[in-house]
């Protein structure tokens, strides 16, 4: 028996660029995804690495590319730094800010004292997105990092996706500071679990959603909770077949519109269960691995990646390549035979194209 994901966590602890919008423009699956999960009683609350913008400011966004949203679904990693400076940083007190209206709105919020100059002896540095930064900055936060400085950051994320591509993140612009400084930040943004573990709030049941391996998902193993990816965003599906053990997602969709449908699990398949469900013996070199999903089967030998599907109109048994288009089930299959086969299998697998249902 399967269900749907929406049924099976109470909180999404979701992403936004890659997996709820593309910069300035919708993603239709994820308007109407969203849309069903929350009518099947799965509340979302929106994470993100970009400090530049509140609260406010990213519900309305999200409000207007069809996605209702409240101020109080968003967590930001302008907020998760604050929340983490004031362990050892007492409201009050001078601190200089490198960063956009969302840092500045949390650390106003928080009660600190907020200084344009090293020369007024800041207790702290805190660096955040903010497209407008330039040398001065990063030169001013560079003194007072010297004279003894905490240095803070939101986030790393050395690249930041825009309609164009991936432009300079914040970490890119972090690695400037550092460089000059010989000094790493104390950081909350993902993949630190502190920003997840912030916004799990009440909820009992939470899950991690994003298309990054690197970021939201080693973010949601490092915080311990299940995590849920989705292609349509930065990682693809040959890397998730090549992600380390600490980026590996619990459960793979195409988009957001799967997480109303029945979810189907892989399995494992021993050499004598894979012959049961081919109803012959494997020809096509040594079996390193092997698993299934709602019947598709996934074969890893020393020869190459193999694929049988669950349906006889789907054909027999064929060689994977990279102009290969799998079901969804396929992938999940072929992923759980690729992490069992190990990682220098893994290298060689190809490119194919996963499809949504």
């Amino acid at each position: 028996m399967t269900h749907a994901l929406a049924t099976q966590f109470d909180r999404a602890l979701c992403d936004l660029d890659g997996v709820a919008f593309h910069g300035t423009k919708s993603i239709n699956s994820a308007i109407t995804g969203i849309r069903r999960a929350r009518e099947l009683g799965l509340e979302f609350h929106f994470v993100t690495n970009n400090a530049s913008r509140d609260q406010l400011q990213v519900a309305d966004k999200l409000t207007s590319l069809h996605i209702p949203t409240a101020p109080h679904e968003v967590t930001t990693a302008a907020m998760a730094i604050v929340e983490l400076m004031k362990k050892d940083v007492a409201p009050g007190q001078r601190v200089y800010m490198v960063g956009g209206d969302g840092l500045r709105s949390a650390l106003l919020d928080a009660g600190y004292t907020l200084t344009t100059s090293a020369e007024s002896n800041p207790v702290a540095v805190v660096q955040g997105m903010d497209a407008r930064v330039g040398w001065k900055q990063l030169s001013e936060a560079a003194y007072a990092i010297r004279q003894g400085a905490t240095y803070y950051a939101s986030n790393i994320d050395s690249t930041l996706p825009t309609e164009r591509g991936l432009a300079l993140g914040n970490g890119a612009m972090v690695a400037a500071v550092v460089a000059a400084t010989g000094v790493e930040p104390i950081t909350a943004g993902k993949p630190a679990p502190t920003i997840f573990t912030q916004a799990v709030g009440d909820a009992r049941r939470p899950v991690v959603i994003g298309d990054r391996l690197n970021t939201d998902i080693a973010g949601g193993v490092a915080a311990d909770i299940p995590t849920i990816h989705v292609l349509t965003g930065i990682s693809q599906a040959h890397d998730v077949v090549r992600a380390r053990p600490e980026e590996r997602p619990d459960y793979l969709l195409v988009n957001l519109n799967e997480l109303a449908q029945p979810y189907a699990a892989p399995t494992t398949l021993s050499m004598q269960a894979l012959s049961a469900a081919l109803g012959h013996d494997f020809t096509h070199g040594t079996v390193l691995s092997a698993a299934t999903c709602a019947d598709d089967i996934a074969i890893v030998s020393d020869q190459g990646l193999y694929y049988q599907p669950g349906s006889p109109a789907g054909g027999g048994l064929s060689q994977v390549t990279d102009d290969t288009r799998l079901p969804v089930t396929a992938y999940r299959a072929v992923v759980t035979a690729m992490w069992q086969a190990g990682p220098q299998a893994a290298q060689t697998c190809p490119t194919f194209t996963v499809v949504a249902p």
